[in-house]
């Protein structure tokens, strides 16, 4: 009621004599109703912030870096495990680049319309890892997001198994003994 009060003395030094109940009534209906316009949209706000909140920890969480690109194909966004692969530390002026090529990749994917996708060896942690690196543009948003997928064990285990393979034919070629090799259908 004071509220009510406090506005109604407002509206009539505002308004002077010509200040009718009528119109007061009027414009306290419209101040209701932005109130509740007011409470709804501060509603609206916490759960899309809580939102973005949820979608920053899944996408932090995630084991493979993550990033995004404006318009000038400058880092706008990357996750954690990014943060980790360059070795990101402290507050740098521009965030550095997985791999020098990358950008030139984003701006093929971009002017192209179309996925680039490159593997390559990349040193993180002082160690050299291969990565299967995809910048995908988003062309309506005017930007870019890319990820990166080590593949460094499934490199691993293509050398193992060619040496494997490598020290059986070995094995065959310079053995004096007599061999047969059955396969599964005799």
């Amino acid at each position: 009621m004071a509220e009510t009060r406090r506005f109604k003395d407002v509206l009539k030094s505002a308004l002077g004599a010509a200040a009718k109940p009528s119109s007061q009534i009027a414009v306290q209906v419209e101040i209701e109703e932005l109130k509740k316009q007011a409470a709804r949209l501060a509603q609206e706000n916490e759960k899309l912030k809580s939102e973005i909140r949820n979608y920053s920890t899944i996408i932090n969480m995630s084991p493979y870096p993550i990033w995004q690109r404006d318009k000038d194909l400058k880092l706008k966004f990357y996750n954690l495990a990014y943060s980790m692969a360059v070795e990101e530390e402290g507050e740098s002026v521009e965030t550095p680049e997985l791999d020098q090529k990358m950008k030139a990749m984003a701006k093929q994917a971009v002017e192209s319309g179309k996925p680039a996708h490159d593997r390559r060896h990349i040193v993180v942690g002082g160690e050299r890892r291969l990565y299967d690196i995809t910048e995908l543009p988003l062309t309506q948003e005017h930007m870019s997001v890319g990820f990166a997928h080590d593949m460094t064990e499934v490199e691993i285990l293509k050398e193992d198994l060619q040496r494997h393979v490598s020290a059986q034919t070995d094995l065959l070629e310079s053995s004096a003994s007599a061999m047969a090799i059955y396969g599964s259908d005799m």
